[in-house]
């Protein structure tokens, strides 16, 4: 049995919280060798040979070396730490140099201005690692240690970082397009000013949501108290975001980036997952 504890989940500019203990049963662990075999293999390293016409054929050069699991969920949490003590020592510092706490509103926050207007195109990613304080920080880092092991170990380091990637990109693009296209008629406004989003929160909804899907019986205990399948435990988690933003209730909390991770979650659980899944 894998037993895992966190607490679900800071947004990317907000916090919500409540916690979680997970349990995935064995026989559903004994499955993850047989994902993996296909799953893990996105990227590749070295040469490869061939016996057709006993000749060699080379693998890509250009490939990355292979990642370990734990190498890939510690080393996305060692750089979440480490922007994470560049905005405590950009914001201790404003009065003394405050270039600081601006280069990292301009490179670690996305928004529509960094984005489209100064063609920063980098903090599409560079905000799913970035956060606004300790709590928005701990909270993240804490729900993405418990989902994200078993989740790396089905996967494969290589594949796993690559999908927090893209899930952080597709929050992101969600941020962008809700503040700039959707939230104004929900308004009922010309123009909604963005103030930028940031933190991990939209790339773990993704990594929460993928869990679900592939364990969706998994027992998750809410506040450690009630029993809940996985997929209704983080499945009404999403729910409750979608209502949020189509209702502007979202206070701080970047909703949008949540379910544009979820949405992430959701294509790689139906296009690479669901269709090769034999159990």
């Amino acid at each position: 049995m894998l037993a895992f504890r966190a607490s679900f989940s800071r947004s990317r500019s907000g916090l919500r919280t409540s916690c979680f203990a997970l349990h995935v049963q064995k026989s559903e662990v004994n499955h993850l060798s047989t994902l993996k075999n296909w799953s893990g293999r996105l990227v590749s390293r070295g040469y490869q040979q061939s016996r057709n016409g006993g000749k060699q054929r080379r693998s890509n050069p250009y490939s990355f070396p292979r990642i370990s699991d734990g190498a890939a969920v510690w080393g996305i949490v060692g750089i979440n730490t480490a922007v994470f003590g560049l905005w405590i020592s950009a914001q201790n510092n404003v009065n003394e140099n405050p270039s600081l706490i601006r280069k990292m509103y301009q490179n670690f926050v996305v928004s529509w201005d960094n984005v489209f207007t100064a063609n920063r195109w980098w903090t599409l990613v560079t905000s799913a690692f970035s956060h606004a304080d300790f709590s928005h920080f701990i909270i993240n880092m804490l729900v993405f240690t418990s989902f994200g092991p078993p989740v790396a170990a089905m996967l494969g380091g290589n594949a796993f970082v690559l999908f927090y990637i893209g899930a952080g990109v597709a929050s992101s693009a969600a941020h962008l397009m809700y503040t700039r296209y959707i939230l104004p008629r929900l308004k009922r406004l010309r123009f909604y000013g963005d103030g930028g989003s940031r933190g991990a929160s939209g790339a773990v909804t993704g990594i929460s949501l993928l869990f679900a899907l592939v364990w969706p019986t998994a027992t998750v205990t809410l506040f450690f108290v009630v029993p809940l399948p996985a997929i209704f435990a983080v499945g009404g988690f999403v729910a409750y975001d979608l209502y949020r933003a189509s209702t502007v209730t979202s206070g701080r909390i970047d909703t949008a980036g949540h379910l544009g991770g979820a949405l992430y979650g959701v294509a790689y659980w139906a296009l690479r997952l669901r269709t090769k899944r034999r159990f």
